[in-house]
């Protein structure tokens, strides 16, 4: 009797140490997953934030795209509700064309840095960003470190 009673704790410690072990590896699956996520994220988001410089800088920039958006915020900080100019010189409301009441929220930012070059970094960055909660639904629903990668990767 003392013999089997032996055995089956032998047998439940040992039990034990395995889930023990499969637990500590999924941890490092999951800290090495999240860390290549956000690594690729950061990476994403510096190399373009990084194009995006170079294009402003290299004067590239279409005024009827960034110009437009860049004025319409400038007016919004100066008392003019996403007022901006034609190309024929016609002073108009940005939503008589485009509905993006949005371009306002960034009055607070404009204030503080005043360059058309904040809407194309904040632009990388939120797609960047997107990038997180893709590994994280993937990683919910799928219940998968890795596919969740791949899915945040492929995004």
């Amino acid at each position: 009797m003392d013999v089997t009673h032996e055995a089956g704790t032998a047998l439940q410690a040992e039990l034990r140490a395995l889930r023990s072990r499969t637990v500590d590896r999924t941890d490092r699956e999951t800290v090495v997953a999240r860390r290549v996520v956000y690594a690729a994220t950061a990476g994403y988001a510096l190399l373009f934030v990084s194009a995006a410089v170079v294009h402003f800088e290299s004067f590239h920039a279409a005024f009827t795209d960034l110009g437009g958006m860049a004025q319409a915020v400038w007016s919004t900080a100066h008392g003019h509700f996403l007022e901006s100019t034609t190309m024929p010189g016609r002073q108009l409301t940005r939503l008589a064309g485009h509905v993006d009441p949005l371009l306002a929220l960034f009055v607070p930012l404009w204030l503080i840095w005043s360059t058309p070059l904040l809407l194309s970094i904040v632009q990388v960055l939120a797609v960047a960003a997107g990038a997180l909660p893709v590994y994280w639904l993937a990683r919910k629903h799928l219940r998968s470190e890795r596919a969740a990668v791949h899915f945040a990767l492929a995004y």
